[in-house]
């Protein structure tokens, strides 16, 4: 079973890059987050926990705001909110939780959130393994146009994980990875389906990826 050091690139890195602006300082959101705007709560959220020196205080202020905001409707507060639940920052580590939540997140189509819920549901984390589920929330991502999780439809048609293997929808989810930008896919069909090279490359894909159990 892959660890769950992958996470943050699966939905960490994205969801931790927003910085404050000149018209949004820390100290505008918040106020702000306190007066109840939910993208503030989220965007202050983000600052308490990219802040190591951060108090126990300001990071239970901050999953509160998280919470608030995903109940105002925010999209990305409860991807955010299951990032902490799975990893453990800053609130301890509860994958139930981190179901919920991504649920919430996969239901507003957070395509992150989505491939983090498949992670989950691939390797038996917070919930019983289901291939068929991790496949659903996979495709979810893919439809909305993210390469890495055609990258993954491709690895799960290729290798029957949670479908019927069938080597032609493989190929043709690796087709979609590539014109969605995905440069592994493009390398790989560089190459004939039945070649050794081909294998190779989808090898060093899977082992890139780590998203399935090892031996699956």
């Amino acid at each position: 079973m892959p660890s769950l050091r992958s996470i943050a690139t699966i939905l960490g890195t994205a969801m931790l890059c927003l910085l404050p602006t000149a018209c949004n300082t820390p100290a505008k959101l918040a106020r702000k987050a306190a007066a109840g705007d939910p993208v503030a709560q989220y965007r202050y959220a983000i600052i308490i926990i990219d802040d190591t020196h951060a108090t126990q205080e300001a990071q239970q202020q901050a999953i509160q705001w998280l919470k608030e905001s995903t109940a105002a409707g925010n999209r990305n507060a409860p991807a955010l909110l299951a990032l902490c639940y799975t990893t453990g920052k800053i609130t301890p580590k509860n994958l139930n939780t981190a179901h919920h939540y991504l649920n919430i997140a996969s239901d507003r189509d957070n395509y992150r959130a989505q491939l983090l819920l498949g992670h989950l549901h691939a390797n038996g984390l917070g919930a019983p393994a289901s291939p068929a589920k991790a496949v659903d929330q996979i495709r979810y991502a893919a439809m909305q146009g993210s390469p890495q999780a055609a990258c993954l439809m491709f690895l799960c048609f290729y290798d029957g994980f949670g479908v019927r293997r069938n080597r032609q929808l493989a190929l043709g989810w690796l087709q979609n990875a590539a014109d969605f930008g995905s440069a592994d896919a493009k390398n790989i069909l560089k190459h004939a389906p039945n070649s050794i090279k081909f294998q190779e490359n989808v090898d060093l894909l899977r082992k890139k990826l780590d998203f399935f159990p090892k031996n699956h």
